[in-house]
């Protein structure tokens, strides 16, 4: 580790090592970077086994893992699950102390909860996929429903308070969402590797 620690970065996803899944992968290789640079990294998870994808590493950083109520294929079950889930690792992270907290999107729901529960604390979006928008490209519900319509006014009455996003479109959608506000951040793609396996 360079030099002495310096802050505290808490990244909350639904999946990470050694459990296989890009978006864990990709928490994990950015947990390294920080503490690489003198920064405490903890994380807090699901123990949902994701299917495929993302290689199997070991873990960076204080893990902390949340019991997931339900791991089946159900797509309604699931959809309940990671409402309440996304509520309980957002609640967690709350709970490990000051500094910055990254919300990322897996479970869906994550980012809405971070909403609701981090109102007074400092927080990064990783918007890797976006909701609610997603469940309507899905087909599993009309941008009219009521809860669409929620889920969306909650969003923009609390917003993060930085940007980490795929790339300089997804950060023009995210700033023309939030009501053309304009935040700090930065753009990170996700999966793109050099042969060497360092990122160009």
């Amino acid at each position: 580790m360079a030099g002495a620690i310096r802050k505290q970065v808490t990244i909350v996803n639904g999946n990470y090592p050694p459990g296989p899944g890009v978006t864990g992968e990709s928490a994990n290789e950015l947990a390294g970077f920080l503490q690489a640079n003198g920064i405490r990294v903890k994380v807090v998870h699901t123990d949902v086994e994701y299917a495929g994808g993302g290689a199997i590493e070991k873990p960076v950083g204080e893990v902390h893992t949340v019991r997931s109520l339900y791991g089946g294929k159900n797509k309604l079950l699931r959809l309940m699950s990671a409402f309440i889930s996304s509520r309980q690792l957002v609640r967690k992270a709350r709970s490990l102390g000051t500094g910055p907290i990254i919300v990322m999107s897996d479970p869906a729901f994550l980012v809405f909860w971070a909403s609701r529960l981090l109102k007074n604390r400092a927080w990064a979006y990783w918007s890797m996929d976006l909701y609610p928008q997603a469940f309507k490209s899905a087909g599993l519900i009309a941008e009219g429903n009521p809860f669409y319509k929620w889920y969306e006014r909650t969003l923009k009455d609390a917003p993060p308070a930085f940007l980490i996003t795929m790339g300089a479109m997804q950060r023009r959608f995210l700033e023309e969402f939030y009501n053309g506000r304009t935040f700090p951040g930065v753009d990170m793609p996700c999966g793109i590797m050099a042969p060497s396996g360092s990122v160009p």
